[in-house]
């Protein structure tokens, strides 16, 4: 389908995709992906090979890196879950990250995903310049569902939620742990380390944490891969490790997959 070094004889289906999640449901695969030009897109595809662009839909907001959407056949509806920010106001956090600006998931619900027309704020709480071509950002327009409540210094960067065949609801958030921004001992601006965390829902609009040390890669970044596998055995989570942190692991050319196994 897509040319390649010359030749088309592989396996690509698409460049346009970044930060995909994908569901399937009554015959169709929907994917989500958020794109170069900082947008986020549905698309669906009856194969799971050849998607074409749903364009009755709308999100007009910077929700940057991995988003997610998933049926929830606890409530009966699509659950297509955000990357969005808020204004922290606990005086109990040292405010490492700029502007007391963190990082949470939040949740919009709809009972098909190929119908949604989200309005732009009149006023968005984060623009990101008015040359930069980028929308603004989701904050408070939709309700947060995963967002830090403690005196810590984190916030969540991403969700990754899964509804299991016994019907329990898993997320495992990675926890961003800021550093100091410079000069006050930091290196880079906006750095940190990653953790990930298990939080766990009855009805996938609530969250409760289980633990923030579900996993602890070292001080290092982490990202997960959407490729959560559960067997009648096993539950195998992936994830891409970096050896930097978040300030710089754009630059890491030594990244690992890594995988932890769970047996049933």
């Amino acid at each position: 389908m897509i040319e390649f070094d010359g030749n088309r004889n592989n396996n690509i289906i698409s460049r346009d995709f970044e930060g995909i999640s994908v569901e399937y449901r009554d015959g169709m695969y929907y994917l989500l992906s958020y794109a170069a030009d900082y947008k986020t897109y549905l698309y669906k595809s009856s194969d799971g090979i050849r998607f074409s662009k749903v364009e009755t839909f709308n999100i007009p907001y910077c929700c940057d890196s991995q988003n997610q959407i998933c049926y929830n056949p606890i409530v009966g509806t699509w659950g297509i879950y955000l990357r969005s920010w808020y204004m922290s106001t606990n005086p109990n956090i040292s405010y490492n990250h700029t502007d007391r600006l963190y990082r949470a998931v939040s949740l919009l619900e709809t009972s098909t995903p190929e119908l949604i027309d989200m309005p732009l704020s009149a006023t968005p709480m984060w623009l990101w310049g008015e040359d930069s071509g980028i929308p603004p950002a989701l904050s408070d327009e939709l309700p947060k569902v995963m967002f830090n409540t403690s005196n810590d210094d984190y916030d969540i960067y991403n969700s990754c939620i899964h509804f299991y065949h016994d019907g329990s609801i898993i997320s495992y958030p990675i926890i961003y742990w800021h550093l100091p921004e410079p000069p006050q001992g930091g290196v880079e601006y906006n750095d940190g380390y990653g953790k990930l965390g298990m939080w766990s829902s009855r009805d996938g609009r609530n969250f409760e944490i289980v633990t923030n040390n579900y996993m602890d890669p070292g001080n290092f970044w982490i990202e997960f891969a959407l490729g959560h596998v559960e067997t009648d055995e096993m539950l195998i989570h992936y994830y891409v490790k970096f050896h930097k942190t978040h300030g710089d692991w754009i630059l890491d050319n030594n990244s690992q997959i890594v995988a932890r196994i769970h047996n049933k």
